[in-house]
């Protein structure tokens, strides 16, 4: 995979914060590489993201070149690294994977319909059969859960 230059990117963070954290992890599983500035450690990465984000600390702040990116998702930091040199962006950046999950949709449809045909099935006094459904639903979901997982980070 062509990585990119360490100067390229920089981006501006704090401890805690959970927007930083999926970014960095994101940026990190593409193999993106950045310089990264703690603005609780470092004054001037603070004044520059207050700078930039209209007075505001607001992170993560991601810089490209030029483009100043004020709290992005992955994918406009991606298209910023392609409107800078689309030669450093490999194939494998393009496969990001969607934020509308289908496997998720078709997952909790699944588990939402059992949750509604185990009180159906309660409401008719087979309370039995109702416990059963709602053990086969948890099963599902644990099944569904690890897949996901697996595949994700495959």
């Amino acid at each position: 995979m062509a990585s990119m230059s360490d100067s390229l990117i920089d981006l501006y963070w704090r401890p805690k914060c959970p927007d930083c954290l999926h970014l960095r992890r994101q940026l990190d599983k593409l193999g993106i590489s950045t310089v990264e500035h703690n603005i609780w450690e470092d004054p001037s990465a603070s004044a520059f993201v207050r700078k930039v984000a209209n007075g505001n600390e607001t992170v993560p702040t991601v810089v490209i070149c030029n483009f100043n990116l004020v709290n992005p998702t992955i994918d406009e930091v991606v298209a910023a690294i392609k409107a800078v040199d689309a030669s450093l962006i490999t194939d494998n950046l393009d496969r990001i994977p969607s934020r509308f999950d289908k496997l998720a949709v078709i997952q909790w449809t699944i588990i939402f319909t059992l949750i509604a045909l185990s009180f159906f099935i309660e409401y008719l006094g087979q309370r039995s059969l109702s416990w059963a459904t709602d053990g086969v639903n948890a099963i599902f979901w644990l099944v569904m859960r690890s897949y996901r997982l697996r595949h994700r980070s495959s």
